[in-house]
């Protein structure tokens, strides 16, 4: 009888685990960016093309277990984005001329070890109205932290990354001549 609860006691845990069901982790971005910018802007969804992410909400990670958030990354991505971009002052009301979309292609979180290895990828274009592209770039963001530091340091790599896309020169000439 005790080996057969035993037993039914092990099923039990091993049914959990293998459980189809995930928790997703609830991410909070929190813009760090102090560039001052001016213009107006739509901000698209991002594409999210990681090839080893299982799902639109996945981060894929080295180690054991898998890490999906609350909503699709590319929308995180975007909404990250119109953070920084209202923090910098550009305006993403009314009537616009110009929109940034782009491709999320390596997002990748290397947590064997003692520290987290992240890796970004973003490739962005800016396009007027009739979706003619008139600015490109693509960044490359890498942060090695530890692992205390939990999921909040997914927040400082997408700040970093799109830091990097609005200090461009050439999309400052863009805000201030065809994005007003």
């Amino acid at each position: 009888m005790k080996k057969a609860l035993i037993v039914l006691s092990a099923a039990f845990a091993l049914a959990a685990c293998a459980s189809s069901e995930r928790p997703n982790v609830s991410l909070t971005y929190t813009p760090a960016g102090t560039i001052e910018l001016t213009g107006h802007m739509d901000v698209k969804e991002f594409a999210y093309t990681e090839e080893e992410a299982k799902a639109p909400n996945h981060i894929p990670n080295s180690a054991i277990g898998n890490i999906y958030i609350t909503e699709p990354v590319g929308q995180y991505f975007a909404n990250a984005l119109k953070q920084e971009l209202r923090t910098a002052k550009v305006s993403l009301q009314g009537d616009v001329n110009c929109s940034i979309e782009g491709t999320i292609q390596r997002l990748k979180l290397g947590d064997l070890g003692f520290s987290v290895d992240y890796t970004l990828e973003v490739n962005y274009s800016v396009k007027n109205k009739v979706g003619d592209e008139l600015f490109s770039a693509h960044r490359n963001t890498f942060m090695e932290a530890s692992k205390f530091g939990g999921l909040t340091t997914l927040s400082k790599v997408f700040s970093e990354n799109i830091s990097g896309f609005l200090t461009e020169p050439e999309l400052e000439q863009l805000l201030t001549e065809d994005c007003v």
